[in-house]
């Protein structure tokens, strides 16, 4: 009921449509694949949405765009490589979580590839904000790793062997030389939390930070958000974006009116 279905600037892509690969020259769908409920299966299959560009860009739905980008945020114009933001972090993490033990598989799988000598050669993580990515290494990746990649698609729930798609495609994008490291988008990773004091030190930093792309979480593994902490996060967003999106139905009430 939000969707604003006059909007022709946007449209809405199936997993049906996606959740295809390549077999004897044909495009066919993956069988048993859908429904599905990973992450990770989901984005090895972005490069099949059709009328996709050869540069798109690509953030998960906790990013935010907090400041106008321009082409030359994601593009060196003299070399035509990608600019991808990447963290000082790498892997192997030697983590439990099942994110790092995902991450830390895929960084095996890279050197396969690229360092079949040394396994645990690092490869730096993305930025977890707004990333341009090319559509032929994600088809190069996923001719590549079919295999792997069909395997994961079949995984409804995410699990440790399943590719980290944005590491995996920005460290090939690196290896391949069609990407150099930059930081001209890249901002924090902001945990959103039951605590007033942490959310307003925490927002206080987002209005002083100079980046124009960033990521706020949820953190509420002890106990579930209060209405109160809810309500201040929309507040807060209400002051970033007051105006309501083209693709949001106009005959709904727009919530920052009430601010």
């Amino acid at each position: 009921s939000w969707w604003n279905h006059g909007n022709g600037q946007a449209q809405i892509v199936t997993h049906e449509q996606i959740f295809v690969t390549e077999q004897d020259g044909e495009t066919v769908p993956i069988l048993d694949a859908l429904p599905t409920f990973n992450s990770n299966a989901i984005e090895v299959n972005l490069h099949n949405i059709p009328g996709l560009s050869t540069y798109f860009a690509y953030f998960n739905d906790d990013v935010l765009v907090t400041k106008p980008l321009v082409l030359e945020d994601f593009v060196d114009l003299e070399t035509g490589k990608i600019l991808l933001n990447m963290e000082e972090a790498t892997s192997p993490t030697h983590e439990n979580a099942p994110w790092f033990q995902s991450v830390d598989h895929t960084n095996i799988e890279l050197n396969k590839w690229y360092h079949p000598d040394d396994l645990g050669t690092p490869h730096h993580f993305p930025q977890h904000v707004c990333h341009v990515f090319n559509k032929n290494v994600f088809k190069m990746a996923a001719a590549r790793w079919k295999d792997w990649f069909v395997a994961s698609s079949r995984d409804m729930y995410r699990k440790t062997t399943n590719p980290a798609t944005p590491f995996l495609m920005a460290n090939v994008a690196l290896e391949e030389n069609v990407a150099v490291a930059a930081n001209t988008v890249g901002g924090a990773v902001y945990y959103w939390r039951n605590s007033h004091y942490n959310n307003q030190k925490m927002w206080n930093e987002i209005l002083v930070q100079k980046a124009k792309s960033m990521c706020i979480q949820d953190d509420f593994s002890d106990r579930p958000p209060t209405q109160a902490v809810i309500d201040d996060l929309e507040k807060k967003l209400c002051t970033l974006y007051p105006e309501r999106s083209p693709f949001e139905n106009p005959a709904l009430p727009n919530p920052c009116d009430k601010y």
